[in-house]
């Protein structure tokens, strides 16, 4: 599959890798074959990886181990140049509008604002 972008240039655009059909794409060898895609194209090799939707399964309680996989490739890696979290006050989601809680999300299931700022220490520790 192939998308077509002209553009003036934007140097901060980045391809954003949030996985999907059952596979998740945020592993390394995913990672290097569309910086590699993006290069023989000319174009920069900026990445921005989702650890929440298809590279968790959709699973909030997976994000923290995509977190860290990702922050250990960004040692190495300066084309991945952030991540998107889903995050919010308590962890999960609910649906039910006519029982709401406090603090936990309405739509996408999301972790912790605590278990956020330990993967925040996380990534300041390794990089």
């Amino acid at each position: 599959m192939e998308a077509r972008v002209e553009t003036t240039g934007n140097p901060y655009c980045a391809v954003i890798l949030r996985g999907g059909n059952g596979t998740p794409n945020y592993l390394p060898e995913k990672v290097y074959a569309t910086q590699e895609l993006l290069r023989s194209k000319g174009l920069r090799e900026n990445l921005l990886i989702d650890v929440s939707h298809g590279n968790s399964g959709k699973d909030y309680r997976e994000q923290p181990k995509v977190f860290r996989n990702v922050v250990e490739q960004m040692a190495g890696n300066k084309g991945i140049i952030g991540m998107l979290v889903e995050s919010y006050i308590n962890e999960g989601n609910q649906k039910d509008a006519g029982h709401l809680r406090y603090g936990v999300s309405i739509t996408d299931s999301c972790i912790s604002l605590e278990t956020t700022r330990e993967l925040i220490k996380y990534a300041y520790d390794r990089l």
